[in-house]
């Protein structure tokens, strides 16, 4: 992560076209809607999961827009821009993440029986009436796939020197993240075929960071007893959909393998992202456990160069609003405490004659209560990303690592 003040400062020097792109992408970002709710269901013994799907209409004909995998509460959540939709449950009983014509569904319906038309404004919630999947029935209309609909890549295998990983990839995610979106691959990446033997770890990001500042580690880690997954995401957008991300895509791996625990590493504006994925994790019955759980670097506290740059910047990034001090992502991941169970190292680091590591306040990396959750501590005087290279960081992480390990 940058320092949010020096950002600022370089807005003048970015071109008015890309200003305005910046200003109109943050603007919609901030309009975003959200649909949740549960399905009632029981156990399908042949193997088929459920996915919930969002779909749009014209006419007669139904495209759906997004679907998830539901998850293991029977809970799902959708982010949306403004418009109409409906929701529909279908059973994958091929496993192909599509909607075939000899699968069973059942749509979200009002209290007559008709489809539910749901309108969502601005920043509008909507809670679903809870969707009953006792009886479900083929599909009554033509159903395709949005132009817009890409399934995530959740699972893909990726190597760091491929092409997505750029810089300038980095930068748009940042500044343009509706347009990484639409023309970089995102999501949760594994770095060789999936080991059963061999427990997942996650790795995080910051702000303008991206998986190949992890390349030593993952080095390091290449003869262990864990194989390597990448988050990467936009760091633009706000946390609470990555989190929500973050969530999702292990949700659906741990279907797909059966794995029975993960560990998470997070650098900078990840270790927020992280967090807020592990107090999600936790409050509700999942069929794996987290591990080991370290931050590295991350402001805990939020940020007071993010608060100013909100308070005063022309472009306000959306990921800023939820790193600034006192926001509500910020205050939200304190009302709770990560459980016992769970290893977490924290680790920081700090300059010489400085009260950081050149981007977070030391009081923010390693604030009281989250100090008493943790299992370890340690500081390097290192840079806040030149961290990440340092031999001795290293040997700490596959040394906390290799405490214990819990594969199939």
């Amino acid at each position: 992560m940058r320092h949010i003040l020096l950002l600022c400062c370089v807005l003048s020097l970015i071109g008015c076209q890309h200003f305005r792109q910046a200003k109109q992408q943050s603007q919609l970002l901030d309009s975003v809607a959200e649909i949740n709710g549960t399905v009632d269901y029981q156990s399908n013994s042949d193997g088929g999961e459920l996915e919930v799907a969002v779909l749009s209409r014209n006419d007669n004909t139904f495209s759906i827009e997004n679907q998830k995998l539901l998850d293991s509460n029977g809970q799902f959540k959708f982010y949306l821009k403004p418009g109409t939709y409906y929701v529909a449950v279908y059973q994958d009983s091929n496993q192909n993440l599509t909607y075939d014509d000899n699968e069973t569904g059942v749509a979200y319906v009002d209290s007559v029986g008709m489809l539910q038309a749901i309108t969502l404004n601005d920043k509008a919630k909507y809670k679903a009436k809870p969707i009953h999947f006792a009886k479900p029935v083929k599909k009554g209309y033509a159903v395709q796939y949005s132009d817009n609909y890409n399934i995530n890549n959740i699972g893909k295998l990726a190597n760091l020197e491929h092409a997505m990983f750029d810089a300038h990839n980095v930068d748009m995610g940042f500044w343009r993240p509706l347009d990484f979106l639409a023309q970089v691959e995102s999501g949760l990446f594994m770095l060789s075929p999936y080991n059963a033997k061999k427990e997942p770890l996650i790795l995080v990001h910051g702000m303008m960071g991206n998986p190949r500042e992890f390349s030593d580690l993952v080095a390091a880690l290449e003869d262990s007893d864990y194989q390597v997954w990448v988050l990467y995401y936009p760091s633009g957008v706000g946390l609470h959909l990555v989190k929500d991300y973050l969530l999702e895509s292990i949700e659906v791996m741990q279907k797909r393998y059966g794995f029975d625990a993960v560990s998470v590493l997070a650098h900078s504006m990840g270790g927020l992202i992280i967090r807020g994925y592990a107090l999600s994790h936790q409050g509700h019955t999942r069929n794996y456990k987290i591990n080991h759980f370290i931050t590295v670097n991350s402001p805990l506290l939020g940020m007071q160069s993010a608060r100013k740059g909100v308070e005063s910047s022309p472009l306000v990034i959306n990921s800023w609003r939820d790193v600034a001090t006192n926001s509500d992502y910020v205050n939200q991941l304190h009302t709770q405490t990560l459980q016992p169970e769970i290893n977490y190292a924290l680790v920081f680091s700090y300059q010489d004659g400085a009260s950081d590591d050149g981007v977070v306040a030391l009081s923010s990396q390693i604030p009281l209560n989250i100090q008493r959750e943790a299992n370890k501590m340690m500081g390097f005087n290192a840079s806040h990303a030149g961290v990440l290279k340092e031999p001795k960081f290293i040997n700490f992480i596959m040394s906390t690592l290799s405490n214990s390990v819990s594969a199939n």
